[in-house]
């Protein structure tokens, strides 16, 4: 366990989800505490686990309060998660090596002379930023299953509208690769939409709704289709109506004649 962690110990944990990559590593993700063994109610927290070997599981800072509801793994350092509050989290579940202390030999003191003090300039401390960042990514979902798969290209010159309330705060468009990036973002409730679709593909349906902190950077995805292709509208064809003859003759037959004879 980090120590960073939210502690399991006292805790009912509850997992949601568990994905191997193979048969001795992956991830399990939930939430830390769910006390009513019936009802299994989440109290906030999320956990998130990690094993190597199979069988042992260590416990990962949670990037989220929120319960984790899904995961994907690609690969060990390849981690999307999905928490409650409908956030998607991307990096890697690796978790941070504590360092190991060196013992420093105790050196003999020797009789030096008492060297005259030089002024040291005081280092001017790096202000911590007050804002945070919100960037993402327009990608072509070839095989529309709404998570962007390794091959699927990013998509130029998708606007797309940060918004606080109903006003629209700012907007961006994506470069050639699909990635668009909100800095200096103040911390507060934000909803993050496309506004207009990359030119040739139908709109992204990916609507986020997100709180954002003071030095903190979060990443979203939002996949696009082909729009639909028009059906052309068939054209009526006429259909013949048989027409009425002009009239019905009687024929009769020639009368017959005797040629040899003289007709007055």
């Amino acid at each position: 366990q980090q120590a960073s962690a939210t502690p399991l110990s006292g805790n009912r944990p509850r997992l949601y989800n568990i994905q191997m990559v193979d048969a001795t590593h992956g991830y399990a993700v939930g939430c830390v505490n769910a006390p009513d063994p019936v009802q299994e109610v989440c109290e906030g927290n999320g956990l998130l686990m990690r094993t190597t070997d199979g069988f042992s599981w260590q416990q990962v800072t949670s990037p989220s309060d929120a319960d984790i509801m899904d995961l994907w793994v690609h690969d060990m350092d390849n981690v999307v998660l999905v928490d409650f509050a409908g956030r998607i989290w991307h990096g890697t579940g690796a978790p941070t090596p504590t360092p190991t202390p060196t013992n420093t030999p105790t050196s003999t003191p020797t009789n030096t002379p008492t060297p005259t003090s030089t002024p040291t300039r005081t280092p001017t401390p790096t202000a911590t930023p007050s804002t945070g960042v919100i960037n993402g990514v327009a990608y072509y979902d070839q095989n529309g299953n709404q998570f962007p798969n390794n091959g699927e290209p990013g998509l130029p010159d998708a606007v797309m509208a940060l918004k606080q309330g109903n006003a629209v705060v700012a907007t961006q468009t994506s470069d050639s690769s699909g990635n668009f990036t909100f800095n200096g973002v103040a911390p507060g409730t934000y909803t993050l939409m496309e506004q207009t679709a990359p030119p040739g593909y139908g709109p992204s349906s990916n609507l986020v709704t997100m709180d954002v902190a003071a030095n903190t950077t979060a990443k979203f995805y939002f996949a696009h289709g082909l729009p639909p292709t028009a059906t052309p509208t068939p054209t009526a064809t006429a259909t013949p109506v048989p027409t009425e003859p002009a009239c019905y003759c009687n024929f009769v037959p020639l009368l017959e004649k005797n040629f040899s004879e003289r007709t007055p």
